[in-house]
């Protein structure tokens, strides 16, 4: 966030999107997670395009066209009836151009077999605890990543008949960006694409305008999951996520 301006930013790739506007922003990132700077810091960055929509918005082009966007990615309707059937709701479609959603790839269409397109937690008879979204079941390896990313979600009661009829999936992990460190170690990792890498000293971690309440102690049954990736210097940084969401 430029506080000088108030515009939100992701950055990615080496260029900035900004989001519209606050209630797009919040839709997709945890606001205690926004590294605050000025204005003139990102100059270097060239800019992307802009954000416009929340996530999850509903939105139709002057051709009738239908989308849910979801994250980067737009996804068709394959018809009005498959959007009345799975239960969406027309109040709630917002006007758009083709321009809008260039930014947007093309995702999978939504057809009438389509299950959980926004994504559901389950949990089996045996208690095991999952993510269901679009056909696919991931299982969620610790209760420490439900109070992270699904913190206030209902959780949906399935029998293992009903969970083994979805497709396996990869099993649900920590999002790119998260500061993580192990219960009784002093040493930060910052996550990056399914590695976790090691942060050299609080100078460093400060330099990167993170905030040390962001930090989350995990048990070594979690950590173990992730191997060790190149250590952070002064010079680089961390391939940001798309956006810090609570999934």
């Amino acid at each position: 966030k430029a506080e000088d301006s108030g515009k939100i930013y992701v950055i990615r790739f080496g260029e900035k999107r900004p989001y519209a506007n606050l209630r797009v922003a919040l839709s997709m990132v945890d606001a205690g997670k926004m590294v605050v700077t000025q204005e003139r810091h990102l100059f270097n960055y060239p800019n992307g395009e802009a954000i416009r929509f929340p996530n999850y918005a509903l939105i139709e082009t002057p051709d009738h066209e239908r989308y849910l966007l979801v994250g980067e990615k737009k996804r068709r309707f394959a018809s009005s009836q498959v959007f009345r059937t799975l239960g969406f709701n027309t109040d709630e479609i917002v006007e758009a151009t083709e321009d809008d959603l260039t930014a947007y790839e093309d995702g999978p269409d939504i057809t009438k077999t389509t299950r959980y397109a926004v994504g559901i937690l389950a949990k089996d008879q045996r208690q095991n605890l999952w993510y269901i979204e679009d056909g696919a079941r991931h299982t969620i390896p610790h209760a420490s990543l439900v109070h992270l990313y699904f913190r206030g979600w209902p959780v949906k009661r399935l029998t293992a008949k009903e969970i083994s009829a979805f497709r396996v999936g990869e099993p649900y992990q920590l999002h790119d960006g998260e500061l993580v460190r192990l219960k009784g170690d002093a040493a930060v990792y910052v996550m990056e694409h399914g590695e976790r890498r090691p942060i050299p000293s609080a100078e460093a971690f400060e330099g990167f305008g993170w905030n040390w309440k962001n930090v989350v102690t995990l048990p070594k049954v979690v950590m173990d999951d992730y191997p060790l990736g190149e250590p952070l210097s002064s010079y680089t940084s961390p391939s940001p996520p798309v956006s810090l969401t609570l999934r």
